[in-house]
């Protein structure tokens, strides 16, 4: 048994050698989204990464809405950047090239949706480029999209699918870091509001800064995702192989234990 993050491999669908090994083995076991750092920054757990990283449970951003948004804005160049992988064609659109357009720039926890405006306004002057380079390429994009739907890849969730580091990296900690900061400084102004004196004061917020975990770790452990659809289609991939073994184990069906 192996145990491999997806990478592009899932979505290649049998293009390369090894994209055939991952997706017609049962008995190799993959993430289905691009990597384990996808599934730690599913949008639904970031909220509760944030209290454990804080102790403040207060909610500042929509973070599933946020990263919808974000998937959204992404999506149609994410669909070109697999077809250049399809064409074995790197050189002029390679995956570094797509990260640099879907990264974000410094966030504002007032105003999270300011850094995506400026992410949409990338990517749709680099769409026109690509369109107006290879218009050959349209129907067969098209005939992506549908593809993809039925891999599981939509719109709202083309996040899980991208590279899981850049994503880590370069998206969910610049959203979720200044979230952190502003929860942290909350928490810390309350305690000096409740203190009744200097030392306790000190006292209170010494305890606090050395029960506080960065996000960066948070993210590392966290483990919130059971309730994604890559997750599950993990979770039916191993019952099926235990069941499979089962089976082949029982004297009846003519298998060896």
């Amino acid at each position: 048994v192996a145990c491999v993050d997806s990478d592009y491999d899932y979505l290649l669908q049998g293009v390369t050698s090894t994209s055939r090994q991952i997706n017609e083995s049962r008995y190799v076991f993959q993430t289905y989204a691009y990597a384990i750092e996808n599934h730690q920054c599913y949008a639904e757990s970031l909220h509760e990464a944030c209290t454990m990283a804080t102790l403040n449970d207060r909610k500042l951003v929509d973070f599933v809405g946020f990263m919808t948004l974000y998937s959204q804005i992404a999506y149609p160049l994410f669909i070109w950047s697999v077809w250049f992988y399809r064409q074995r064609n790197l050189n002029e659109f390679s995956l570094m090239d797509f990260c640099a357009y879907v990264r974000l720039d410094k966030v504002s926890v007032r105003q999270p949706e300011e850094c995506l405006i400026a992410m949409d306004k990338r990517v749709k002057n680099k769409l026109r480029e690509l369109e107006k380079r290879h218009p050959q390429a349209l129907e067969e994009i098209e005939a992506m999209k549908a593809e993809f739907t039925y891999l599981g890849v939509t719109p709202e969730n083309t996040y899980m699918f991208i590279q899981g580091h850049h994503l880590k990296e370069n998206v969910v900690l610049k959203l979720l870091t200044p979230v952190c900061v502003r929860l942290r400084r909350e928490r810390e102004t309350e305690i000096k509001y409740l203190a009744c004196h200097d030392q306790q004061y000190h006292n209170e917020l010494t305890a606090y800064h050395r029960s506080l975990q960065s996000i960066e770790a948070v993210l590392r452990k966290n483990t919130e995702y059971e309730d994604s659809p890559c997750y599950k289609r993990i979770q039916h991939d191993v019952e099926s192989l235990l069941s499979l073994l089962t089976d082949c184990s029982c004297p009846d069906s003519g298998g060896k234990g």
